[in-house]
């Protein structure tokens, strides 16, 4: 082993003498080469992806589409149809995909929407009254009672027929008796004989029969007008309340904070669907999946099982078009047992983890588009950058979005820009000089605005349109 004295390296002129017989003269032997490892290009599943051709396609939105098509198939959210396109080709579709986006900004984000459905089921004041059916009373005012000489409150046709199939009357008599054609007279006594005879044989002969038990589930008819209850579930002792205000709550920890909730609900059946729906903020291309929704829906009168179902939309042709994405994992949770939020959760862990991967994939092109949107759209108000970036759920407002975004803009002023850096230095900047309310505001700011100078900087409008 030989050095060389005069370098200025311990190692730089190592040689290694050459084995004997290697190469004839113990020379160095020479490093053997190493071939460079070539890590092959994701592609899309087979099937997925269709061949047509319409001008040059985008290699970064191809493989933003690739690289969301990985998180689908680890989810098991599989596509019914190709696109007709290569993935990353451009859309022609004029503003329908803002218009899309638009749409979803306007809904609230989940935490805001978790706290409306709250309100909306406290405040029908809701019931649940376990009863002996022979005790109960039905006038020809179609009123049920469970005294004598109580005001009573009307039923459901939904809470009529479980009420008749309760008493065990026969099948077709909540039919019958249910008919608008029925005079009043007619259905009263009728209703008053199967709930008089609503007794079940005892489980000791010697005891003979006892009455048929069952919880009458009621709530206000109409929150604001102070009017009484109405009964619009009849269910068995069995049955495990779970409501849809009990439901949001789960889903508000089971998604991403950017996700953003709708309901339908029919209050007088309280059959509901909600749905937490996370969407791209950026310009989609072919193949990109633009909008993934957790849907899960119920029926708090007893009427159906929890349903948990997980889908994704992925632009389909030039004209905006889409395919669906299902997930093969589905659930159904009945309302029987002491587990039933416990099985709520796990489901929508489980299909919650999906949201959050999309979140992250989507996260620096998401902030991207919104700051695009607002400032070649909106003629380079700042402001509406910071609002913007409040509504998805990017920054906080402590204090309220309008002091919010007043107080961003004042610091941006200082150091006015349109690349990322700027928004977030505003962000920052007003984070420790505005007076906010929260201790806590100054820590929490901090951190939002690191997540977003994490990512990629925004070229100007004048960059833009170069």
């Amino acid at each position: 082993m030989t050095m060389n004295s005069d370098s200025g390296s311990r190692f730089s002129n190592l040689e290694i003498d050459g084995l004997p017989g290697a190469n004839g003269a113990g020379k160095p032997l020479a490093a053997a080469p190493v071939p460079p490892v070539v890590t092959p290009a994701p592609a899309p599943r087979k099937g997925t992806e269709g061949n047509g051709t319409a001008g040059p396609v985008d290699t970064e939105g191809r493989a933003r589409a690739i690289a969301s098509d990985v998180i689908a198939a680890k989810h098991g959210i599989i596509a019914r149809e190709a696109t007709l396109f290569t993935w990353g080709t451009n859309g022609q579709w004029g503003d329908a995909a803002y218009k899309a986006r638009q749409e979803l900004r306007a809904r609230p984000l989940l935490s805001a929407f978790a706290d409306d459905v709250k309100a909306r089921v406290a405040a029908e004041g809701r019931r649940s009254d376990r009863v002996e059916l022979p005790a109960l009373t039905y006038g020809v005012d179609g009123r049920l009672r469970t005294k004598p000489g109580s005001a009573g409150a009307v039923m459901t046709a939904h809470s009529f027929r479980q009420l008749l199939n309760r008493a065990d009357a026969p099948g077709y008599a909540a039919g019958y008796l249910g008919s608008d054609k029925l005079p009043a007279e007619l259905r009263a006594p009728h209703v008053q004989h199967w709930l008089n005879s609503a007794s079940e044989a005892a489980k000791l002969p010697a005891q003979g029969t006892t009455p048929i038990t069952g919880v009458l589930l009621s709530k206000r008819i109409d929150p604001g007008a102070g009017q009484g209850h109405h009964v619009y579930g009849v269910v068995s002792t069995d049955y495990t309340r779970y409501d849809m205000d009990r439901v949001v709550a789960d889903v508000l920890a089971a998604a991403p904070s950017t996700a953003r909730g709708s309901l339908k609900y029919d209050a007088t059946t309280t059959r509901w669907s909600m749905d937490a729906t996370i969407g791209a903020d950026f310009e989609p291309v072919v193949g990109d999946i633009h909008r993934v929704v957790l849907r899960i829906s119920g029926h708090d009168a007893g009427g159906g099982s929890i349903s948990v179902r997980l889908f994704a939309e992925r632009v389909r042709c030039l004209n905006f078009s889409k395919v669906q994405l299902s997930s093969k994992i589905k659930g159904r949770i009945r309302h029987v047992g002491a587990n039933v939020g416990a099985q709520v959760r796990g489901l929508l862990a489980v299909q919650g983890e999906a949201l959050k991967d999309f979140a992250d994939a989507w996260r620096d092109a998401n902030q991207e588009g919104i700051i695009r949107d607002v400032e070649l759209r909106e003629q380079g108000d700042a402001r509406k950058v910071f609002a913007a970036l409040i509504e998805a759920g990017h920054v906080d407002a402590p204090d309220g979005a309008d002091l919010a975004v007043e107080r961003f803009f004042q610091a941006w002023l200082r150091e006015p820009g349109y690349n990322r850096a700027d928004f977030v230095n505003a962000v920052t900047r007003a984070a420790h000089e505005a007076p906010w309310s929260s201790p806590w505001a100054t820590e929490t700011l901090e951190d939002q605005a690191g997540e977003l100078l994490y990512n990629r900087l925004m070229l100007t409008p004048s960059q833009l349109n170069a």
